[in-house]
């Protein structure tokens, strides 16, 4: 455990465009049942801000670029997924909606990515200057959000489920993060990382941090619910900086972090283990832990 200071600057995500509800534009189709990226390109297109979805389901059958004008995606607790019968152009590797450009900011509320098994697929991809805000925004067997290493800032706000891949060295702001499953859960390629509150369910590595990345964690839990194999770290930090504050959770005692961080610095591996860190009855409290 530590005392050392935590250092990354904190700010606050921008605010929403101030346009009247009579200037936002619906997403209209026939059925959900109906490819649905014609009616959204129409309505990306249309040189309102404001884009709403009426709830239902929007099938999509190529990735789709918003452009400067939108700045604001109002889901209203409508589900983006492919259609079914899946086209090659519609790619794995690139988001359902795409954020090239630079401009104002886009704030994406309320709204679902969902490939459940599925296959591997971006909910949404930031790759442009703009700085990109998701807020009460659910991923469901994809990857929530992409930021590439020429994407602007971000924000998340009560976020939950999918994985997350942050790149470049613009920074990313995450206030109540949920992300459940299997394998690495964030992968942190360079960016100040800065996460309060975050919880995990499933044998993960929550995070994979490296590439002179710095990642700060204010109060997250811990959930691995069954035995796991016990190479699995709870986090990794290669060449980065890590500072986070957790508790672990456990009702079989056996399901617990084995190693809490595997670090290599410059070549040279080493190990934080439940061995040394405070109990928590079967499980550990990690007031602040260090890797650097």
């Amino acid at each position: 455990t530590s005392t050392k200071a935590w250092s990354l600057p904190i700010k606050r995500p921008p605010l929403h465009p101030k346009d009247s509800i009579e200037n936002w534009v619906a997403v209209r189709i026939d059925s959900e049942n109906t490819d649905a990226t014609k009616a959204i390109r129409k309505a990306f297109n249309s040189g309102s801000s404001s884009i709403y979805f009426p709830h239902g389901i929007y099938s999509v059958s190529e990735n789709i670029f918003i452009p400067p004008s939108v700045q604001r995606i109002i889901g209203m607790g409508s589900t983006i997924n492919a259609v079914k019968e899946r086209p090659e152009k519609l790619s794995r590797e690139k988001g359902f909606f795409r954020s090239q450009s630079g401009g104002l900011p886009l704030i994406i509320e309320h709204l679902a990515f969902d490939s459940s098994w599925l296959g591997d697929q971006v909910g949404f991809e930031s790759s442009g200057k703009r700085t990109v805000v998701l807020r009460d925004v659910v991923g469901a067997g994809v990857t929530t959000l992409k930021r590439t290493a020429t994407g602007g800032e971000a924000f998340l706000e009560n976020t939950c489920c999918g994985l997350f891949d942050f790149a470049g060295s613009n920074g990313v702001w995450i206030r109540q993060l949920n992300s459940e499953g299997w394998g690495t859960r964030i992968t942190n390629n360079g960016a100040p990382l800065w996460i309060l509150g975050i919880k995990t369910e499933g044998n993960c590595t929550i995070l994979e941090n490296k590439n002179n990345a710095i990642t700060e964690i204010l109060g997250g839990l811990l959930y691995m619910v069954q035995v796991p194999n016990k190479s699995i770290p709870a986090f990794r930090n290669s060449n980065s900086k890590l500072l986070v504050s957790y508790a672990e959770e456990a009702f079989n005692p056996k399901a617990t972090y084995a190693t809490h961080v595997l670090s290599n610095k410059n070549g040279i591996e080493s190990k934080i283990t439940a061995a040394n860190l405070p109990k928590r009855n079967a499980a550990r409290m990690i007031p602040q832990l260090v890797s650097e």
